[in-house]
């Protein structure tokens, strides 16, 4: 079955119904009729005669995000306020009960989509793709030749609407009592924490050559563009806040799924629940990290939690760093292991049709 769409003006459209494996056709003519209408709740397409309108909420997390409003919605509801069903990457056990929600992981699709070059459509337009050499995977190798611990891509994004509150003090913590153990990256707060791209310099072939790099990209505004392997060959971790702090929504994005394909542990700060959920989709962790601040409900704790196992971590020596990777490194290789082996994640659109 081809699936005839009706998109108005949702760009990345395209790329997602590629990703989603279905034979699709898009279309603009208000005069046909469509299985599917992706629909966008600033214009009235009631006029458009389809079987299925979707909003596709997968591009951006934010606190809440399941919330869309429509919490007086009786929970045998089958459709969203505007008729329309949400399609989302994200997860949320107090809205789950909707049967209006269909999750589906996109930032996973998209991640395996740009390492194993998915043959897309010419015409699909590509949400922040910086170009095939952007996208290349380290080996995982011993760990003697590790240098220091850490890596923190943190942007904070100080200049947007959207606050967030425990990144930068996180970036704060690392850049003030631990600066020297790893790389930091928030260019959007201070122009000299930038972690260099693999898309800027794929040919640099050690971490000395990469510092003394001088940078010309606009780092402001680069979206999902993987930082250069060699810091990830210098390293041992990743220390990052995701992209949702608080509330009762859990989204794993690239921020954890980059440091998985290509070879690092994680100490992530998100919602209550959000490592239970990694653990639960089949991802790795090794015991030596103590992951139960993810337990801890209350956000002020849970980030005191979280920093208390940061300081425990970073308090260690190379020398017993490199003897938890060792101890781990069949983790490292099980977590890339499922990046391949992992189907991408699809809706069978047939079913609500």
């Amino acid at each position: 079955m081809t699936l005839k769409v009706f998109v108005n003006d949702e760009p990345y459209a395209s790329m997602f119904f590629d990703l989603n494996g279905q034979d699709y056709e898009i279309s603009k003519d208000p005069t046909l009729d469509y299985d599917i209408l992706i629909h966008a709740s600033r214009h009235d397409l009631n006029h458009i005669k389809t079987k299925l309108k979707l909003e596709l909420c997968i591009f951006h997390n934010h606190e809440n995000q399941l919330g869309f409003n429509y919490f007086n919605i009786p929970p045998d509801a089958v459709r969203s306020s505007n008729e329309s069903i949400i399609v989302t990457n994200a997860v949320d056990s107090t809205v789950e009960r909707y049967k209006w929600i269909i999750h589906n992981d996109f930032l996973f699709n998209r991640t395996k989509a740009y390492y194993l070059n998915y043959p897309f459509k010419s015409t699909t337009k590509l949400w922040y793709y910086v170009g095939e050499s952007g996208y290349k995977l380290p080996s995982i190798n011993d760990s003697s030749t590790r240098t220091k611990i850490y890596i923190a891509p943190n942007n904070t994004y100080l200049n947007t609407p959207r606050k967030i509150m425990y990144r930068p003090q996180l970036v704060r913590l690392l850049k003030n009592q631990y600066g020297h153990l790893g790389y930091i990256g928030n260019p959007d707060d201070d122009k000299n924490l930038v972690l260099h791209s693999q898309s800027e310099f794929p040919l640099v072939q050690t971490i000395e050559e990469l510092v003394d790099m001088k940078s010309y990209a606009n780092y402001n505004s680069q979206g999902y563009n993987p930082i250069n392997n060699q810091y990830y060959l210098d390293t041992f971790i990743s220390i990052y806040g995701e992209t949702i702090e608080h509330g009762s929504t859990i989204a794993i994005t690239e921020k954890t799924y980059e440091p998985f394909i290509k070879g690092l542990f994680i100490l992530p700060f998100s919602t209550n629940g959000f490592i239970a959920y990694v653990r639960s989709q089949g991802w790795q962790l090794p015991d030596f990290i103590d992951y139960s601040y993810d337990a801890v409900e209350n956000i002020e704790e849970r980030f005191t939690a979280y920093c208390d196992e940061l300081h425990r971590l970073l308090s260690m020596s190379l020398e017993t760093w490199r003897q938890h990777w060792d101890n781990n490194i069949n983790v490292l290789e099980n977590n890339r292991e499922l990046f391949f082996q992992r189907p991408y994640d699809r809706v069978d659109f047939t079913r609500y049709l």
